[in-house]
């Protein structure tokens, strides 16, 4: 006594077919191209067990094709027959970036859906921090650029509510072939998700590896998000004039900069900290500096702001005070400061009419005897 049925099949896609047999049943379960005993697929029979055993083939179809599937008793005890469970499973394909020779390439500020479902494993990606174990494993590449004399920091994240499973991140530098652990993060993102801030002080191309704790899979969203980064420092133009009794001078100087959170503001400090509102970058800034000819280090930092909803909840681990630490520069040596201040003395008999700033090569105004106005530079007239 036997029964039937019939299943669509894709080629090259993996199938089970798994029949239970009950208590009553030796199953039996035969994979056939059409009807009658010569159609019988070679190998593609099981009969392993006894009453109550599980049978099962596993096969990869070479076509697109219908099949069938004979399920019958060994037994000829009367009755015949008996109870069974038959169930076809498909098996899923691994993701198109389950190796990191097919990593995803995803940009600073760009996200992308995956799954680490039907994930296999990279062996050579070994354990990395809070990175670790094997297995469910699928990998993105992110470039972060830096050309400037200061940094750029990004967080690598998965906290985002697509993320529907308990997920780690590996970070590597390297290659697939030898890869370079960097850090790795488990549950600093809200809940069980992931969040892992990197400073980058040159163009660096990160492999970033996703895997689920303990073997958990599910469906997650990747972003490497972009946070306050202060990119470079450098001197602008020197201003004029100098103020004799603070000895002081301005000095412009140019910061460029990404990544600043809304209401955030600019703080330098040449000697004591001067703030300014964000315009936009590159921004100059003019500075107060001592003049005193030595060479002045600055300190460049974005401070404040409101920490964008996908970076900060009130039941999170993350904190302001995280970001507010990664986005400070110091740079030494930016430009040397002028040298001190002097008063200008007239030597000659004309008379003095204007000396702006106090400051030998300052523009001045002058008025001989004969009621001339003339216009030179102090250093040109003494």
């Amino acid at each position: 006594m036997d029964v039937w049925y019939s299943i669509d099949v894709v080629s090259g896609r993996e199938y089970t077919v798994r029949v239970n047999g009950a208590g009553n049943m030796d199953a039996v379960v035969a994979l056939y191209n059409g009807c009658g005993a010569a159609n019988n697929i070679a190998g593609l029979c099981a009969d392993c067990f006894g009453d109550g055993g599980t049978e099962e083939i596993v096969f990869t179809a070479t076509s697109t094709t219908t099949l069938l599937i004979r399920v019958y008793d060994w037994d000829l005890d009367i009755p015949l027959g008996g109870d069974f469970r038959i169930r076809v499973i498909q098996t899923p394909i691994p993701p198109s970036n389950d190796l990191c020779s097919g990593a995803s390439a995803v940009g600073v500020g760009a996200s992308v859906n995956g799954t680490n479902i039907a994930a296999t494993n990279d062996p050579l990606f070994f354990p990395c921090g809070a990175f670790g174990g094997s297995g469910s494993m699928v990998f993105h590449t992110t470039s972060v650029t830096q050309t400037g004399n200061g940094e750029n920091n990004v967080g690598f994240s998965t906290d985002f509510d697509n993320t529907d499973f308990d997920t780690q991140l590996g970070v590597y530098t390297g290659t697939c072939a030898a890869p370079v652990c960097v850090d790795a993060d488990d549950d600093s993102g809200d809940g069980f998700t992931s969040f892992l801030p990197i400073t980058t002080t040159a163009t660096t191309n990160y492999i970033v590896a996703v895997r689920g704790f303990s073997g958990d899979r599910g469906c997650y969203t990747y972003s490497p998000v972009q946070l306050p980064s202060i990119r470079n420092i450098a001197a602008g133009a020197a201003g004029v004039g100098c103020d004799v009794p603070s000895n002081t001078y301005s000095q412009d100087v140019v910061i460029t900069y990404t990544g600043a959170f809304a209401g955030s503001s600019l703080v330098v400090e040449p000697r004591h900290p001067q703030t300014f509102a964000l315009t936009g970058s590159p921004q100059t800034v003019t500075l107060t500096v001592p003049a005193n000819g030595a060479t002045v280090d600055l300190t460049a930092s974005l401070t404040g702001g409101t920490v964008p909803a996908e970076l900060f909840d009130e039941d999170d681990d993350i904190a302001l005070a995280n970001f507010a630490a990664i986005s400070s520069v110091t740079v030494p040596a930016v430009f040397v400061a002028r040298t001190p201040c002097e008063e200008c003395e007239p030597t000659c008999e004309d008379i003095i009419v204007n000396l702006t700033g106090g400051q030998c090569e300052a523009i001045v105004n002058y008025e001989n005897f004969n009621n001339v106005v003339l216009t030179a530079t102090a250093s040109a007239i003494y």
